[in-house]
């Protein structure tokens, strides 16, 4: 089994069993192993006997089975029981806390799973940039540290490189017919340096927005959801990385990530749409 797949396991895990109470780790661990059977991680013929016998033998296996469930506790989202008229804390017995249920939420792609949710981004876009796959890296490392804050201005510059992405594939744009909006751009941006963040994605905005009509219904849908998704997070990114008084929180740091993985798709489709405007 990919040791990589087991944090995606034990979330899933625990969304199946989201009421238990004083989880102790070996019924973690067969509820684990039985999401991964039921997905297929595992070749066919075993039996759950043989899973679990792998999973207490195969020293690995073990080892990225306990680094899973720490991550969680130390993220909060497992904490430890405690009998404080007897023998206090009980690390060998877990629950899920209020704010474990909330942040897992549904299934998918999750911060909390920081190796999964790379894998989700380059298996859809295996041509990635370099640059965003280092931010986000970056914005999912803080937040594993709970660096809340650190992860929302990582991922907002992920946010931004899309759009200087964006800026420069509509620039090289040279199909016919090419619209005021997008001869704007295109003058704009063959000056020297760049214009001004927010003045070049007022470009891009009116650019996608007249070039709409051009498109299929797919890349159509991916042009608009891009020019929403990019402001939510560029404000985020401001809100947090500026001296003010506003606190960040994990939750503000999850959505954006949330985000992020259906605005890097949706751009990337839009980029392949430039690069072949005929299919």
């Amino acid at each position: 089994m990919d040791l990589e797949r087991i944090p995606e396991c034990v979330q899933e895990a625990l969304r199946e069993h989201p009421d238990a109470k004083a989880i102790a780790m070996p019924d973690l661990m067969t509820w684990t192993v039985d999401v991964a059977r039921k997905r297929g991680y595992y070749a066919q013929g075993h039996t759950d006997d043989d899973f679990m016998r792998y999973w207490k033998r195969n020293g690995e296996t073990a080892v990225r089975f306990s680094e899973s469930v720490w991550d969680l506790i130390r993220q909060g989202v497992l904490y430890p029981t405690c009998d404080l008229n007897a023998r206090g804390w009980h690390p060998e017995e877990l629950c899920l806390s209020q704010y474990g249920r909330e942040a897992l939420g549904p299934e998918g792609p999750s911060p909390y799973d920081p190796d999964g949710y790379l894998a989700a981004l380059n298996d859809g876009l295996p041509h990635l940039d370099d640059m965003l796959r280092e931010y986000v890296g970056e914005g999912l490392a803080a937040f594993r540290q709970g660096c809340f804050r650190a992860s929302i201005v990582m991922v907002g510059c992920a946010a931004e490189r899309l759009g200087d992405l964006l800026a420069d594939a509509l620039a090289a744009y040279s199909q016919a017919p090419v619209g005021p909006a997008l001869a704007n751009l295109q003058r704009e941006l063959s000056g020297e340096g760049r214009p001004h963040y927010r003045r070049q994605m007022k470009l891009v905005d009116e650019a996608l927005e007249e070039m709409q009509k051009l498109v299929p219904q797919d890349a159509r849908e991916a042009f608009s959801d891009v020019r929403h998704i990019a402001e939510i997070i560029r404000r985020s990114r401001n809100d947090y990385g500026h001296p003010r008084n506003v606190t960040a929180d994990p939750f503000t740091a999850k959505n954006d990530l949330a985000m992020f993985l259906p605005l890097c798709c949706g751009v990337y489709k839009v980029l392949d749409w430039l690069s072949h405007p005929s299919s």
